[in-house]
């Protein structure tokens, strides 16, 4: 049997960042945008979280250094030294572009050798070379408050921001809830206008359009159990 050849079926956002806060991404109408382009806004959404409100091992390591060097400092002008919480999930990092916080817990003996486990919360900047607590909690209880050395900007290199090229709009001016938001609407989007219904019904026209080619020729055909691929673009529907 000759082999079937594949067939396509086709039913014919640089702003100056300083002060990170919203922008304008409710004109934007999304129902002019094909598949390609909404799964592309929504990947861009993907790389500045990941540019600016995720945090990696390396943001996690310096985080975890400062912290440690800031609240170890504090119980040692009490002459007490601590032991931290020995797994990797009683931790906990979160970033808003260059502000990040933390939170886990420590433990430490008295002079009566009774133990004490204590709730550490802190909140840190960075400023291009290193991280810097400017606000610690000790169970709840503030114990370190350098806020007015916080910078007035949220983000040290503005050099780098990500703007999706249909919409125009530069998505490091959100706030990662807006973005959230925003691949939300993406989402429905899709949903709406992109993702394919009654698939079968498309199968059955490709499969009697191939086949009235084929049995041109003299030739019948057989297909797959499986692995048909569907996609849309309103009501335009591409099968493979």
């Amino acid at each position: 049997m000759r082999k079937l050849f594949p067939l396509l079926l086709i039913c014919t956002l640089c702003l100056c960042l300083i002060h990170p806060g919203s922008a304008d991404v409710s004109s934007v109408d999304q129902s002019t945008f094909s598949l390609a382009e909404l799964t592309g806004f929504q990947a861009d959404i993907r790389a500045e979280n990941r540019l600016h409100h995720e945090t990696d091992a390396e943001v996690e390591a310096g985080v975890l250094e400062a912290v440690k060097a800031v609240t170890e400092d504090y119980f040692a002008a009490q002459g007490i030294t601590v032991s931290w919480a020995w797994y990797g999930w009683e931790y906990s990092y979160s970033r808003n572009f260059d502000f990040l916080t933390f939170s886990s817990h420590l433990d430490y003996e008295d002079t009566e050798k009774k133990s004490h486990r204590v709730d550490v919360a802190a909140d840190l900047y960075y400023d291009g070379l290193a991280y810097n607590v400017y606000q610690l909690f000790l169970n709840k209880e503030q114990v370190l408050n350098n806020s007015d050395e916080v910078p007035d900007t949220l983000l040290v290199d503005t050099g780098h921001v990500t703007i999706n090229g249909k919409s125009g709009i530069n998505l490091s001016l959100l706030q990662p809830d807006e973005l959230k938001e925003l691949d939300g609407a993406i989402e429905n989007e899709i949903n709406e206008h992109h993702k394919p219904h009654n698939s079968s019904q498309v199968n059955d026209v490709l499969k009697k359009t191939v086949e009235a080619h084929f049995a041109e020729q003299g030739v019948t055909v057989s297909w797959p159990w499986f692995d048909y691929d569907y996609t849309c673009d309103w009501d335009c529907y591409t099968e493979k």
